[in-house]
């Protein structure tokens, strides 16, 4: 459908939860971007989390000491 609109879009900005339709900016070669409307916290946490879940035993709520996060 979109190819035959008259005009074509030029990117495809989504959220965090639109990354799926990051393939369609592909097969229509136009640029793709995420947009992450929330803090540079939040997302240093969410990069970090991986590392978080392999190093800590147990529940993130039973620890005692403050988790540290780098950059935060």
């Amino acid at each position: 459908m979109i190819n035959f609109r008259h005009r074509r879009p030029t990117m495809l900005i989504v959220d965090l939860f639109g990354i799926e339709s990051l393939p369609i900016a592909e097969e229509f070669g136009i640029p793709k971007y995420v947009y992450i409307a929330s803090n540079a916290w939040f997302l240093s946490v969410m990069i970090y989390s991986p590392t978080l879940d392999e190093q800590v035993k147990g529940k993130f709520v039973d620890l005692e000491d403050p988790l540290e996060i780098p950059g935060c």
